[in-house]
């Protein structure tokens, strides 16, 4: 019987090592989500004076955007 434990102490070492990879590889995905969001608001605040022009859109109409964009973004976390 403790020759049955100590055989199977390897594969509880491994199963360990790829769950904690996979920590690893959530926290990496969660991060690039995170820089991805924060380059497409920064995108829309800067495109917005030219977006304005072009589609006749009002300040309040690019706030209503943003807001729109922030809702659908956190509702699909």
């Amino acid at each position: 019987m403790v020759a049955e434990t100590v055989q199977s102490r390897p594969h509880e070492s491994g199963v360990r090592k790829a769950i904690k990879n996979l920590r690893w590889w959530i926290l990496g995905w969660a991060l690039l989500a995170g820089i991805v969001n924060y380059m497409d608001r920064s995108a829309i605040a800067i495109a917005a004076p030219e977006m304005i022009k072009q589609l006749a859109l009002t300040k309040t109409d690019i706030g209503l955007l943003g807001t729109v964009f922030s809702w659908v973004y956190a509702f699909s976390q």
